[in-house]
């Protein structure tokens, strides 16, 4: 449990003043100029050029807080915004970008106790503002090494304290546990005495943050209006998730945590989708050892046909940000447990099927999500073993990967549509996923289904393209689409 105490007084960051540094009152114009539709463009342009310079400068650090602690008095309330968050997102570009040595050592500290000030001034808003700002801090956090170990439970202490100020230490939450997982990354090979203090904070308030995120969740369900208590179920859902890469609950807890619960039923909730798809790819990354995992595998295995309904029907009603969010889930599941897939047992290819009907939507971004699974896959299937058992496997495969290979088909053609925009950028773009991409995903299923195999499937969807092509010329594209593929094939029969 957090102890929550009065909100502490922090010292606003500074550095030297130059008397050359740009006053607030002149970026203030500045801004102005580059925000206003009736500024000339020349005019937009050197001011723009102006701001970049000195977002740069080390005068930055004096005046960008003193613009965020305007109190908007007697100023219009879109410039007032426009303002904050120019000065928001060039805090957090300084310290993103590494600026913070233009800082005195003596002050670095301060910026931090700076930044949860603003967060405190904007919790009701502007968002945007909030958001740059929650940008800065997890930024800062994993930037200064000489920083505090205990940042998240001091972030907590502060922020905790009252209900006003929860939606923000959610938000903050979320990033930190998102910048300490990266930051573990880079300190990987390093002794745990001299990982980065987030780190050691991170892995410290992990299981108080995770208790913290129950009682939020706990309080929320019981709001009585229905649409905050979607806004904050989603919120609890999607900071929940950042934490699990700190071993801090066993996987049966996991499992059985009615935020996890609350994940899989709010996939099928527009409001709550996105957050939920991650929390449940979290789960499955995670759980990639089945020797600690399984507790995971299990509750993720068994919703699968829940997964797969609420996929049927957003193919149906054309919501690519659902289908997205559930192929996301599948393919990382299928990754994650390839190995356990490969055996290809009746539930194994089941699974396969609902991945190839992934592969098969209509918009690429969605179906080449799943690209990275088919290769993992083919590195499974073909792994050295008994020459029997393999060959067994991939004839239980075998109908699933010719319904790909003519999904892979499908998705090489080009539309009627896309034939005729005449953008460069899309046309360059559309010929590296065919050339690159795609062909790489189609050597892999050819390899698993056989070269042979896949030109005859290719085949006979070539002449079925043909005779289509003949009945409506505009069909022509199936056809090169098939041959694309039946090139590729054709390789491994050479071979």
């Amino acid at each position: 449990q957090f102890k929550l105490s009065p909100l502490a007084t922090f010292t606003t960051c500074a550095t030297v003043p130059n008397p050359m540094d740009p006053t607030p009152e002149q970026v203030w114009v500045k801004v102005m100029e580059l925000y206003s539709s009736t500024t000339p463009h020349d005019q937009r342009a050197a001011a723009d050029k102006w701001l970049k310079n000195y977002q740069q400068s080390p005068g930055a650090w004096q005046s960008l807080p003193v613009l965020l602690q305007h109190n908007g008095q007697g100023v219009d309330q879109l410039q007032l915004e426009q303002v904050y968050f120019f000065a928001a997102n060039s805090l957090r570009s300084k310290i993103k970008h590494g600026e913070l040595s233009q800082l005195e050592p003596a002050h670095r500290q301060g910026l931090r106790g700076s930044l949860i000030e603003h967060l405190i001034k904007f919790r009701n808003g502007p968002a945007p503002v909030r958001k740059q700002l929650s940008l800065a801090f997890s930024a800062f956090a994993g930037n200064f090494e000489r920083g505090s170990s205990d940042v998240v439970q001091e972030v907590c202490t502060t922020l905790g304290g009252n209900p006003e100020t929860i939606p923000v230490l959610l938000e903050l939450l979320q990033l930190l546990g998102e910048e300490a997982d990266h930051v573990m990354e880079e300190f990987a090979e390093v002794p745990d005495e001299q990982t980065h203090p987030l780190v050691t904070s991170a892995r410290t308030a992990a299981l108080p943050v995770l208790n913290f995120l129950h009682q939020c969740f706990a309080m929320a369900t019981q709001d009585p209006d229905e649409r905050r208590r979607t806004t904050q179920v989603s919120s609890v859902i999607a900071c929940f998730g950042r934490w699990l890469r700190f071993d801090a609950v066993p996987m049966d807890q996991l499992a059985a945590s009615p935020i996890v619960q609350a994940s899989v039923a709010g996939l099928a909730h527009p409001d709550m989708c996105e957050a939920s798809s991650d929390l449940l790819c979290e789960l499955a990354y995670i759980s990639q050892d089945l020797s600690k995992g399984l507790p995971l595998y299990q509750l993720l295995s068994s919703n699968l046909q829940q997964f797969y309904q609420v996929y049927s029907k957003a193919l149906k009603e054309e919501d690519e940000g659902t289908a997205r969010a559930v192929t996301r889930i599948v393919a990382e599941m299928g990754e994650s447990y390839c190995p356990l897939i490969a055996q290809a047992s009746p539930d194994a290819v089941a699974m396969v099927n609902f991945l190839v009907e992934c592969t098969a939507f209509p918009e690429r971004r969605v179906g080449s999500l799943t690209y990275n699974f088919w290769w993992r896959l083919c590195a499974n299937v073909r792994a050295p073993e008994d020459e029997a058992r393999r060959e067994e496997r991939l004839e239980a495969l075998r109908p699933s990967l010719s319904n790909l290979i003519k999904v892979l088909a499908k998705a090489a053609t080009i539309t009627d549509e896309e034939d005729e925009i005449s953008d460069t950028y899309q046309e360059d773009e559309w010929n590296m996923f065919r050339s690159e991409t795609l062909r790489d995903c189609v050597l892999d299923v050819c390899e698993m289904l056989g070269a042979v195999r896949a030109v005859e499937v290719l085949e006979a969807l070539l002449q079925e393209n043909l005779r289509a092509a003949q009945a409506a010329p505009s069909r022509w594209h199936q056809v090169e689409g098939a041959l694309f593929l039946l090139g590729l094939a054709a390789r491994g029969v050479r071979a």
